[in-house]
């Protein structure tokens, strides 16, 4: 490994050899990421453009289809190719942009944020999902669940999560004190999870495409192990 580097998750728009589609992913990882426990490393090869990547490589998917990986003559622009971490990064953007099987990933902005028992949940539809949690202690035992990739999105563009919690407060009518203070926390934990915390780890494999192609895969097999 020749590189160690702290990021923010702008490397989601890179690509990947392989990965094994899992929705377990998308809520374990929104939850981990919330409670800021580590993503753990992810390996990649850094392309550079005009060359010939070493192995062949798909976009990551956002609809829980499968897309066989594509062969590329030559790069029109330098890419990051995740060799390593594949599935999680998988699963964390389906959770955060798309849908597994018609089912998108819904968070339930009552969470207990105190005890930091955040709320995820797949669902076709948000009815299917429990209005209520009796498991909690607190005198607030409703539910509100709202589309991750909904407010993934709002607060890309926005940048300000005071600014959607308000929004999110007026949409649904929302008068009682702990459940607005609920979604203000719980929104700007999200917010500062997704958006603001370096926790993600990234190994850079330097390839020297100097020397012969079978010689640079060879030494990528090691750092996979």
């Amino acid at each position: 490994m020749q590189e160690y580097q702290r990021v923010y998750l702008g490397f989601l728009h890179s690509y990947v050899l392989e990965a094994k589609i899992s929705g377990f992913y998308g809520f374990k990882l929104c939850i981990g990421k919330l409670k800021r426990n580590s993503f753990g490393s992810i390996i990649c090869i850094e392309e550079e453009k005009d060359t010939k990547p070493l192995f062949a490589y798909r976009a990551f998917i956002r609809d829980g289809n499968n897309v066989a990986s594509q062969e590329v003559g030559e790069l029109s622009k330098t890419q990051w190719i995740i060799i390593d971490g594949q599935q999680r990064l998988q699963g964390f953007y389906i959770g955060l942009t798309g849908s597994l099987n018609r089912k998108r990933l819904y968070f339930d902005l009552f969470s207990n944020y105190e005890d930091m028992e955040y709320e995820f949940r797949f669902a076709v539809k948000v009815e299917e999902s429990p209005q209520s949690n009796n498991e909690r202690v607190e005198m607030n035992k409703s539910c509100l669940w709202y589309p991750v990739d909904d407010l993934f999105q709002r607060l890309s563009v926005t940048t300000k999560a005071r600014q959607v919690s308000k929004e999110i407060i007026k949409k649904y009518a929302i008068e009682d004190s702990d459940q607005i203070e609920a979604i203000e926390t719980n929104v700007q934990d999200f917010f500062d999870a997704i958006f603001a915390d370096e926790s993600v780890g990234i190994s850079k494999v330097s390839v020297n495409k100097s020397r012969k192609e079978i010689e640079n895969r060879q030494q990528i097999v090691p750092s996979l192990k």
